[in-house]
């Protein structure tokens, strides 16, 4: 099996986009955004993806002045490889009334609540662009952080379409009920797109003990498998009190831990 973690509303949008994996300094970011706002109408988002914080530094002054020249009409929004850090420029600060130019997650979720929305058509095509380069890629697997993707998703499942024949994936914990409730309905059960998991955040604050135990029940009960995402000592400490609380599991269908 090859996993692949994904936030499908980034990933979806950054489809097509240059990498920013191995830039590293700020004038090279600037050509990168400069061609991007050359080839976009004034006004667009110009969202470029992947960069290291270990590589770029974000609070870096130079890359706040190369941003702001390189589009000056256009709100822009880079994001981490780990989709947990977003750099935006003045003009996106200005847009969304951000609280600065650095945001780190959960703040993240302030820059796609501005972003502009998509019909359930946009989705289809974008999720389904990028389940076919996932699938080239060998990848058999994704956990999808995004609960807004779920939809979308869903939507390609009902259509029966093709390459989510080769790739699973696993949504968010805010679709579990609907998951349960559809997978009864179609007869579909497990097995299949989103059916075959939930992911369930504990590094996510607040949460709630009795929601979440609840939750884990029904996920057990209903046979889908659990995946709960624990990046540190603290998170990894609450999903194993949750799990308890909410046990035994089947023994052939074990929660896993995931970072």
């Amino acid at each position: 099996m090859t996993l692949r973690f994904i936030h499908g509303g980034d990933a979806a949008r950054l489809h097509g986009t240059p990498s920013l994996a191995s830039v590293a300094s700020a004038e090279e970011l600037g050509d990168l955004v400069r061609a991007a706002a050359h080839e976009s109408e004034a006004g667009r988002w110009i969202l470029l993806g992947g960069f290291d914080p270990a590589r770029l530094d974000v609070r870096a002054e130079a890359l706040t002045r190369a941003l702001d020249e390189a589009a000056p009409g256009h709100p822009v929004c880079l994001w981490s490889a780990d989709h947990r850090i977003a750099r935006v420029n003045a003009a996106a600060v200005r847009f969304g009334k951000l609280p600065g130019v650095v945001l780190e997650f959960p703040a993240t979720d302030a820059v796609r609540r501005i972003l502009p929305r998509w019909t359930m058509e946009v989705w289809k095509d974008r999720l389904g662009l990028l389940a076919a380069d996932l699938a080239a890629e060998g990848v058999t697997h994704v956990i999808d952080l995004d609960e807004t993707a779920g939809e979308g998703w869903r939507a390609l499942d009902d259509e029966d379409l093709l390459v989510l024949e080769e790739v699973g994936v696993v949504c968010a914990a805010k679709s579990l009920r609907r998951q349960i409730r559809e997978g009864e309905r179609t007869g579909k059960g497990r097995g299949r797109t989103i059916f075959s998991g939930v992911v369930f955040d504990f590094d996510r604050d607040p949460w709630s003990v009795e929601r979440t135990t609840e939750e884990l029940r029904l996920a057990r009960d209903a046979g889908i498998r659990i995946y709960a995402l624990v990046s540190d000592s603290a998170a990894r400490a609450k999903a194993e009190s949750a799990l308890l609380s909410a046990g035994p599991f089947d023994p052939d269908l074990p929660p896993v831990f995931v970072r």
